[in-house]
């Protein structure tokens, strides 16, 4: 079990590819978004629909560290694998609450395999948590910080979120008696990990002033 942000380059994502080659689909890594049953059911609802935009918006919520973990839950609820990335408002970067790293604000953009895209932003200043999900006739708003689905039919849910502490036992428990997991593989993990860490990489190069290509990196965990 790994836990992400699984590598700062896309060469060391490579490198982590090739050394856990020989475990195939016996290692994963901790990207649990997927795992809150309420929030991937809302997400599927509109696994059907042609035409899905996806936006998630916060102050401060940690998007170039935690982003990964909305993007995998988008892409599996969805069944649409990640294409493309890319900035959308330039980053503003800051240092982060863990000393050495870095978090930003600004815009993502991602598009996925069957025309799903999905927008992250991150701003400075006190906005909502949530996710909005756009499909072809539905619109749902998610409340992320209290666990609420409102959506265009009229339809309200509350839920309970799972702690952190809950879902790391869960799937403790699922690889214990199963000997599988729910949550993405390496390979699965590192492809996701490489369109998404591709953007910040040539952002941080641009902000630090980094001039030579084999020292690009992003700095965030």
């Amino acid at each position: 079990m790994l836990e992400k942000v699984l590598a700062q380059t896309e060469q060391g994502l490579t490198e982590i590819d090739d050394l856990l080659a020989e475990w195939g689909d016996r290692a994963w890594v901790n990207i649990n978004k997927r795992m809150q049953p309420w929030l991937r059911e809302a997400v599927a609802r509109f696994s059907l629909d042609t035409s899905v935009q996806v936006e998630i918006s916060g102050p401060r919520w940690g998007m170039t560290c935690n982003g990964i973990h909305f993007l995998d839950l988008v892409s599996y609820a969805l069944g649409q694998e990640v294409m493309e990335a890319e900035v959308t408002k330039p980053l503003t970067w800051f240092p982060s609450n863990r000393q050495g790293y870095w978090e930003s604000f600004g815009e993502l953009g991602f598009r996925l395999s069957r025309g799903a895209t999905v927008n992250m932003s991150s701003s400075q200043v006190d906005v909502p948590f949530q996710m909005r999900i756009m499909g072809d006739k539905k619109e749902c708003e998610i409340d992320l910080w209290e666990a609420q689905v409102k959506c265009s039919d009229g339809s309200s849910s509350a839920f309970s979120a799972k702690g952190h502490t809950d879902i790391v036992m869960e799937f403790i428990r699922e690889i214990w008696t199963t000997r599988t997991c729910s949550l993405p593989s390496v390979k699965e993990a590192v492809a996701l990990h490489q369109k998404f860490i591709r953007p910040l990489v040539v952002s941080w190069g641009a902000y630090a002033g980094i001039e030579d290509e084999s020292d690009l990196y992003a700095p965030v965990t």
